[in-house]
């Protein structure tokens, strides 16, 4: 009974997918798009990688949860001079302004509950001087085609080749400093929490569960014609 539970409870996990719109680009950055002195001062520190696949033109779906899904986000750091900020649902989340340069796995943490499967309702801001100052998800430029266009770069965590799981991870780029397009001058982590955190279970492993459960019965019921 466990078993299926936990079964059942995994293949009805929410997942976050990213759409991948026609000109969305998959592409490995850390030094991007090219420019030959733009490097994402990020990924090193986070990755433990200099470079990490991901996609620029990518939207950010929420999927299965059924309006239940608890979402948590996670600040992973900043180089900017600009102030740039996160908004979900309308509400601001974090803030550059007064944060030190630099990039952590132990950044702030907030965690919004019940949302709603669909389109995440999220955008990041910057208030430097391009327009239209913000990156909308739902409206991402694929950086690839548009320049310096104001955008995020869209990475899956566990998988970064991958387009659905339980927590990506979105660096920003505010389109500063002339050639400065290494999508590092915002970072956030997207995580589903609860339920959707349990791993399934390995099939060997399931059925390895279900013979010796199997097994237990069968030596009970031995012993208990014996007994009789």
């Amino acid at each position: 009974m466990k078993i299926k539970t936990f079964l059942t409870t995994t293949i009805g996990a929410a997942a976050l997918s990213a759409a991948l719109a026609t000109g969305a680009s998959a592409l490995t950055f850390g030094d991007i798009p090219g420019t030959g002195n733009a490097v994402n001062e990020g990924v090193q520190p986070i990755y433990g990688t200099p470079t990490r696949d991901g996609y620029f033109g990518a939207d950010l779906y929420l999927f299965g949860g059924g309006g239940t899904t608890t979402l948590e986000f996670q600040y992973l750091g900043k180089e900017a001079g600009f102030t740039n900020k996160f908004f979900f649902q309308g509400a601001e989340l974090f803030s550059t302004g007064g944060q030190s340069n630099g990039f952590s796995l132990t950044g702030a943490t907030t965690q919004v509950a019940n949302v709603a499967d669909g389109l995440l309702d999220f955008k990041f801001t910057t208030s430097g001087g391009g327009t239209p100052g913000e990156a909308v998800n739902g409206s991402n430029p694929d950086d690839r085609l548009g320049g310096a266009d104001i955008n995020f770069f869209a990475t899956l965590v566990s998988n970064p080749s991958g387009t659905s799981g339980l927590a990506w991870d979105l660096w920003f780029d505010d389109s500063g400093a002339g050639d400065d397009d290494n999508h590092d001058d915002l970072a956030i982590r997207i995580s589903i929490v609860g339920d959707g955190r349990i791993a399934p279970v390995p099939v060997p492993a399931a059925g390895l569960l279900l013979l010796t459960a199997l097994g237990g019965l069968g030596v009970a019921r031995r012993r208990k014609q014996k007994d009789s």
